[in-house]
């Protein structure tokens, strides 16, 4: 799982505090181009939080915090675990 899935699966759960989990997942897998070549970069990140109508004040703080990267650690460690 390499640095730009990390950051996106953040991403969706700060989509998801307001709402938007799976509109966000599915603007995720409709753009992807590929593992780690730039498409969910931070800044493109953010930019899809706000082509889907996200406040994109609290999405930014809630990315930029790393308020998620432990649950999401913690989801890699159990997906690992269960191979």
């Amino acid at each position: 799982m390499g640095p730009e899935s990390v950051q996106s699966a953040e991403a969706a759960r700060c989509a998801g505090d307001q709402g938007k989990f799976w509109e966000y997942h599915d603007y995720l897998y409709n753009h992807q181009n590929g593992e780690n070549k730039g498409s969910f970069s931070d800044p493109n990140l953010k930019s899809f939080a706000k082509t889907l109508g996200l406040e994109t004040i609290a999405f930014n703080q809630c990315l930029d915090s790393g308020k998620y990267a432990q649950a999401v650690a913690d989801s890699k460690t159990e997906g690992i675990a269960a191979e």
